[in-house]
């Protein structure tokens, strides 16, 4: 029987008897490359494209916000304009019923 501290001869043959591999340590394929383990979360493809698209939505929605903003502001002045015209379109108004009353009771009473 041949133990490890016989000595060994060149031309006899080694056998190696496979280990037990952990789990921890990447299995080797034919080649010689590691074998990448599984991943559990995301890979970086999905982070970049998470990213561009939460980008994208921001910039959306402060492009949004600027605008609504800046449309209630042009709205509201172009109201106030044309309400600020209103007293004077009624008085106007009112002035001529009174005058086509007035017209109207004087060719009653001639």
């Amino acid at each position: 029987m041949k133990t490890d501290t016989d000595p060994v001869s060149e031309t006899e043959a080694t056998i190696v008897a496979p280990s037990a591999r952990r789990s921890s340590e990447p299995a080797l394929v034919t080649g010689g490359v590691p074998e990448s383990p599984r991943r559990s979360g995301p890979g970086l493809a999905m982070k970049f494209f998470a990213a561009a698209a939460l980008l994208l939505a921001l910039t959306l929605g402060t492009a949004l916000a600027v605008a609504t903003w800046r449309a209630n502001q042009v709205a509201e002045k172009s109201i106030r304009e044309a309400l600020a015209k209103v007293p004077s379109i009624l008085l106007v108004s009112q002035r001529d019923v009174e005058t086509q009353l007035k017209n109207t009771v004087r060719s009653i009473a001639d």
